[in-house]
């Protein structure tokens, strides 16, 4: 007689259930394309947003470097040579300088170099030396100057509290100058 086979129960092997807890390799290469993506849109508007910050940082110096120039001229009767002579505390390293004083020094922050530029006077002989300076920061690793001058300042727009852009007009109106009636760049 034929025998019929019929299977117990309990020799039919049930499917094993797994659980998986992990992520298949396209899900983790969609979120990987998504985050690149977004970071390639943030990273500009980061770079942009910190290098105007660290403008802010030289602006401020460079209106306390003037400033404290005006004091030290009233005070001495002289052109502020060094930075160390000024009642400012630029936290930096000293640097020499041979001009426009002699023994001039400047001062290296961890963003950029300040500097006595120049000393030039509009308001005539007897004024304040401390107000005719145009002191100067340098961007460390690119490639602009900003300066600001004293209130006696022989350039009209330095002398009017404005911050003049030294660079090409490239590099000026990428950090944020406008340009001027006489073509120079300002902040």
């Amino acid at each position: 007689m034929n025998k019929i086979y019929q299977k117990n129960i309990q020799d039919v092997k049930k499917p094993v259930k797994r659980e998986f807890s992990g992520f298949t390799l396209i899900e983790l290469l969609v979120v990987v394309l998504i985050i690149g993506i977004l970071a390639a849109i943030a990273l500009p508007h980061y770079e942009r947003a910190v290098e105007k910050s660290r403008m802010a940082e030289a602006k401020s110096n460079l209106r306390s470097l003037v400033n404290a120039a005006i004091v030290y001229g009233l005070e001495t009767g002289e052109y502020p040579c060094k930075i160390s002579d000024l009642s400012v505390n630029l936290a930096g390293t000293p640097f020499s300088l041979g001009a426009p004083c002699q023994n001039s020094e400047g001062v290296r922050t961890d963003n950029f170099e300040y500097w006595l530029d120049e000393a030039a006077c509009a308001a005539g002989k007897g004024a304040n030396p401390g107000a005719c300076v145009m002191y100067c920061a340098t961007r460390i690793g690119k490639e602009y100057e900003i300066c600001a001058g004293g209130p006696n300042y022989n350039y009209i727009e330095l002398a009017e509290g404005k911050f003049w852009c030294f660079s090409s007009a490239e590099v000026c109106i990428e950090a944020g100058a406008v340009q001027g009636e006489d073509g120079e760049y300002f902040f």
